[in-house]
């Protein structure tokens, strides 16, 4: 606000300006006069304006170096990640070649293996084939020598000086059981050479199948009776020391293998009773049960094992 002197003398106030009013420089076409420390602060200005171009100029040098050297980094590392994946791809294909070869190999074992179990299947068909004739061999001959020994019988333990002798020994023997004796019924009759330091055994052949039941049935008779005193030398009239005789059916070498098992097992279980017919072996565990052929060594081990019985 400017103020002035009236010719009065009186101090006239200059109106004041409006807010809006725009301010004028008095010379507006003249030239502004500019102070030291107007020059002094654009000098400033402009310096600090060059130094952060500078700054920003090696900044971006830096960063753009840093870029490069990441790139160089990168091709490098990208370079050795190519030849481990080129190595990794001869790898792969050998080893895609390999396992093609062991697939070859295994495929052609498996074709092998297969070959053999058929060979080895095929084998045991055949050995099974083999046992099962072998058996039925077997089954046949023992048929034929129970068929050759089905009218002989076997006595134990009666000591005779000569042949003549062992044939009166024999007519006592009937006699003693209450037997008609004629030696016509006799086909033949004579000792068998064993290894035991005993009598030699008497096997007698009679002429029918009949005339050997008769005298074994009589003997077991005649000791079921005389169970304090059974037959004996001393019985039939032998003089010498009292031995007990024992008469039996001339059994095969498989049923006399067999009886012997069938005694041992009687002895050791609760199976009670064995005996000889026909020339095959039987047992049984209780009177009135049923009786139990023995065929085989195996059958007898299985009825030892087991509570019932077994066919």
């Amino acid at each position: 606000m400017d103020s002035a002197i009236s010719g009065e003398g009186k101090m006239i106030r200059t109106p004041p300006r409006p807010l809006n009013a725009a301010v004028s420089q008095p010379d507006i076409y003249g030239t502004p006069e500019l102070q030291e420390s107007d020059l002094k602060k654009t000098v400033r200005k402009r310096k600090y304006t060059d130094d952060t171009t500078h700054s920003m100029n090696d900044m971006f040098s830096n960063v753009l170096q840093m870029f490069k050297e990441l790139k160089t980094s990168q091709d490098e590392q990208f370079s050795k990640i190519s030849e481990e994946i080129g190595s990794l791809k001869t790898q792969n294909e050998i080893l895609l070649k390999a396992n093609a070869e062991i697939k070859s190999s295994l495929t052609f074992i498996a074709e092998e293996q297969n070959e053999l179990k058929t060979r080895v299947d095929d084998l045991e068909k055949r050995e099974k084939s083999s046992q099962m004739y072998v058996c039925e061999l077997e089954e046949q001959l023992e048929n034929v020598e129970r068929k050759i020994r089905e009218r002989s019988i076997e006595i134990n333990n009666l000591t005779t000086e000569n042949n003549e002798d062992m044939m009166t020994a024999i007519e006592k023997i009937h006699k003693t059981l209450k037997l008609e004796y004629d030696s016509r019924d006799i086909r033949s009759a004579y000792r068998i050479t064993t290894k035991a330091n005993r009598p030699r055994p008497i096997i007698i052949e009679y002429t029918t199948t009949q005339k050997k039941i008769t005298l074994l049935r009589a003997f077991k008779e005649f000791n079921k009776i005389e169970k304090a005193e059974k037959f004996n030398t001393s019985t039939i009239g032998v003089a010498g020391v009292k031995q007990n005789i024992y008469i039996n059916e001339l059994l095969t070498k498989k049923a006399r293998h067999l009886h012997y098992l069938a005694r041992d097992l009687i002895k050791r279980s609760s199976w009670k009773f064995c005996w000889s017919a026909k020339g095959k072996i039987f047992i049984r565990k209780e009177e009135g049960q049923p009786a139990v052929e023995l065929k085989s060594e195996d059958q007898i081990k299985a009825l030892e094992n087991s509570k019932g019985t077994l066919d």
